[in-house]
């Protein structure tokens, strides 16, 4: 266990829940955390899911998956907050290669 130093933290994409500004997920119970605004840039239906591109307020853009549960979805344009319970954040250690498996755009 590391215990100086930086670390880096992660969520999975599909952990993450991505609400319309001001309205609190289903799913949400004590221990969840969310960002502050981000807007939808993308949302891609695939059958069961749907992705979602989002970028948050520093600029920092990412993938949100959700699941097909419900009528409706998130249009690219809207605001929302991104949700997560936080036993799904995963820490590694600051000079982790953040890189690795990522494969470059031909």
């Amino acid at each position: 266990m590391q215990t100086s130093g930086s670390i880096i933290a992660g969520i999975r994409p599909e952990k993450v829940v991505a609400v319309p500004l001001g309205v609190e997920p289903i799913e949400k119970s004590l221990g969840w955390s969310r960002t502050t605004e981000a807007d939808v840039l993308s949302a891609t239906y695939s059958g069961a899911a749907t992705e979602y591109t989002v970028r948050v307020q520093d600029g920092t853009v990412f993938e949100v998956f959700a699941q097909n549960l419900r009528a409706g979805g998130l249009q690219p344009g809207t605001r929302v907050e991104l949700w997560w319970d936080d036993r799904n954040v995963f820490g590694l250690s600051g000079d982790a290669d953040t890189e690795a498996g990522v494969e470059a755009d031909s």
